[in-house]
């Protein structure tokens, strides 16, 4: 009985990495891993890219508060069910084909169904299932949605080559965007039939209080938690701008920068696990301060050195150690909810504050990074870019380094 108690625990676990990464790759996974081809196809600039994810960002912000009170009090299976079929309807959208205008209005779309009624209930129930293992839970979750990202756009390359090489590259992304809609809407189905909470969901009854809420609006673990967060997040989204960078400085060619791209997300699941294994047998916060460290280290090459052909492989291979530093971040921020003794029954509204302010890059960040980029599209810009990711882990660095006693 218990072998069998283990491996329905582990099915559970699957279905939130499978929705955790699946929920996000129709909005992101196009740009992250086809962005030249996508810019040119749809005829719309890194500006106008920012634009869209900055509307993603505003109305994912203000999806973040309700959907963790929602993640308290409403069942996970209902949330992650519903919310990643709304998202895959958005999916049919972009097929039928998009303008400019008609891409923010998606984008607005899926930044409420991709948030308010999934990210609280993702966060919540991954945190439950791993009661005392929380950077092993976190880390799996993160290994998993890497994995899954990876294979994904694995299938999705491939896709795109099949229908490029009969000389249709708009069609090749159509069919991409296919793939990524009958994915999500597949897990939406799964995740509403199968899914649930392996250690026996509790929601209302043992939901915040009015005064647990106060609480957690003051207090100071909270704030250390949403920035830590908001810095590793501006971080990684600073690597959409990778596939373009290859293509821009490096000379790499479209097919080429997507393809190095692809592969270096297989990095992600063992970044991710070892990291949340390291992060259960010292801290999450001591492990985030080294990540920190590191970032520092990598992206002061990458903004100080200016490219040069005979070296590109010592370039190649700063841009796979940020990229794997970033997963490593990414796996135990969230860690972080019990390093610093967050309530269980806190988790959905603790969560709901902390991605507002952690999350917040998402409604600038892309827009700031693409005007710098359109700005000047030689080596400079990009170089202008990594300075300002250097600052940014140096401000992480300093605020891991005086957190300890919030942990007191």
């Amino acid at each position: 009985m218990s072998n069998k108690i283990n491996l329905k625990n582990y099915f559970y676990l699957f279905l939130l990495v499978l929705s955790g990464e699946i929920i996000f790759s129709l909005p992101f996974h196009l740009p992250r891993f086809f962005r030249p081809s996508f810019l040119i196809e749809y005829q719309i600039n890194n500006t106008q890219m920012g634009t869209m994810f900055g509307i993603y960002g505003i109305t994912a912000m203000a999806s973040y508060f309700p959907g963790g009170w929602l993640a308290d009090r409403v069942k996970s299976n209902y949330l992650l069910g519903v919310s990643l079929l709304l998202t895959a309807l958005g999916g049919l959208y972009l097929y039928k084909g998009a303008n400019y205008t008609e891409l923010k209005f998606l984008y607005g779309f899926w930044g409420v169904t991709t948030i308010l009624l999934f990210w609280g209930g993702l966060i919540r129930a991954t945190r439950l299932w791993g009661e005392k293992n929380q950077g092993f839970a976190f880390g799996t979750l993160e290994a998993g949605r890497g994995l899954i990202a990876a294979l994904c756009a694995s299938l999705a390359f491939w896709i795109f080559i099949f229908f490029i090489s009969n000389n249709s590259e708009l069609n090749s992304l159509k069919n991409v965007v296919l793939f990524y809609t009958i994915m999500t809407f597949s897990t939406g189905i799964m995740m509403l039939l199968f899914f649930r909470q392996s250690n026996g969901e509790k929601t209302s009854k043992n939901s915040a209080s009015y005064n647990d809420f106060i609480k957690v609006i003051k207090s100071k673990k909270t704030l250390y938690i949403a920035f830590v967060i908001f810095i590793s997040y501006s971080c990684y989204k600073g690597t959409d701008i990778y596939a373009l960078y290859l293509y821009d400085v490096l000379g790499y060619s479209e097919v080429k920068s997507s393809y190095y791209i692809t592969n270096m997300s297989y990095t992600r699941p063992l970044a991710a696990i070892v990291a949340g294994i390291i992060a259960d047998r010292f801290s999450p916060s001591k492990v985030i301060f080294y990540l920190f460290f590191i970032l520092i280290i990598t992206y002061a090459f990458l903004a100080l050195i200016s490219f040069n052909g005979f070296y590109s492989s010592l370039f190649i291979a700063n841009i796979g150690i940020t990229l794997i530093a970033i997963f490593s971040l990414r796996a135990v921020y969230f860690a972080l909810l019990s390093d610093v003794n967050i309530p269980k029954k806190n988790t959905g509204v603790t969560v709901g504050i902390v991605s507002l302010i952690g999350f917040a890059p998402d409604v600038f960040f892309a827009t700031l990074i693409g005007k710098i980029i359109d700005s000047d599209r030689s080596s400079i810009g990009y170089q202008n870019c990594f300075m300002f990711l250097l600052l940014l882990a140096a401000i992480g660095l300093v605020l891991v380094f005086f957190s300890y006693r919030f942990k007191k």
